[in-house]
């Protein structure tokens, strides 16, 4: 059994707020520089 494969929930969640935006912000950027 991998221990690794799981990942705490709501550590999850947590990263997964703060890559949202950050993917948001690349996609921003991106059409600016067009």
């Amino acid at each position: 059994m991998r221990q690794e494969m799981r990942i705490n929930p709501r550590l999850y969640q947590s990263m997964e707020l703060l890559y949202m935006p950050l993917l948001e912000l690349q996609k921003h950027l991106e059409t600016e520089l067009e």
